[in-house]
């Protein structure tokens, strides 16, 4: 077991709350037990924290430990249970990075609204002054109106 996790790092991440208790219940076992695939830090999940029985639980906290950058995805093996190909994940000397707080659907399409105006506005704009026919800007409007369309569809 070779760690790379210093246990300066480790207890700067345990005793400073930079980690939900969750994603600090998954990170410690890594820590505590070395490299291991999903599926074996689920088994020691359950068997420490048998409220939360849940695999998907833990392969969530997985992805966002990977993506705070505490823990790496160190390459592919069997898994000792299946014996299906997996990732082996190992804990890094880093401290967490804040997760990026993805966009509610609600909030990606009141974005694609606001674009889609622009967009329109500058067509509009552009057309009236480089003097185009009215059949140009009545087709920019039909343009306008089927984006709008699609754009309440995708709500």
């Amino acid at each position: 077991m070779n760690k790379k996790t210093s246990a300066e790092t480790y207890n700067d991440i345990k005793n400073s709350g930079l980690l939900s208790t969750k994603r600090l219940q998954v990170y410690e076992i890594l820590y505590q037990m070395g490299n291991l695939t999903g599926s074996q830090v689920s088994k020691i999940h359950r068997q420490k924290h048998p409220t939360n029985s849940m695999s998907e639980v833990v392969r969530n906290r997985l992805t966002e430990l990977v993506q705070m950058g505490v823990v790496e995805e160190l390459g592919i093996v069997k898994d000792p249970y299946n014996g299906r190909d997996v990732t082996l994940y190992g804990t890094t000397d880093n401290l967490p990075k804040e997760l990026e707080i993805k966009k509610t659907r609600k909030q990606l399409h009141a974005e694609m609204v606001e674009r889609k105006k622009l967009v329109m506005e500058h067509l509009v704009i552009w057309a009236k002054g480089n003097n185009f026919p009215e059949e140009t800007l009545i087709g920019l409007r039909k343009i306008y109106h089927q984006i709008n369309s699609i754009c309440k569809d995708e709500l």
